[in-house]
């Protein structure tokens, strides 16, 4: 389930920000990708929540501006649901 997960959130996040999955890892922040500005980070969010069916809370969205709090979030919303 994780590695499932990992990957559909690194599948989105390589259409988003023109990146290959390869680039993609848990340092993955909105410091060293150079296409997450905060348009990106509007395109992000509204495609994880379209891909994962999902919605989040703007402290969540806030919160989302690395790879590894995004996973997080996702998560936990996984278990709640």
């Amino acid at each position: 389930m994780e590695d499932e997960l990992e990957q559909k959130i690194k599948d989105v996040m390589k259409a988003v920000f023109e990146i290959s999955v390869g680039e993609i890892d848990e340092e993955s922040s909105i410091d060293n990708i150079d296409l997450w500005d905060s348009m990106g980070h509007i395109k992000l969010i509204l495609s994880i929540e379209k891909d994962f069916g999902i919605q989040f809370n703007g402290g969540e969205v806030v919160e989302m501006t690395n790879y590894r709090k995004i996973r997080e979030i996702i998560q936990d919303k996984n278990k709640s649901a």
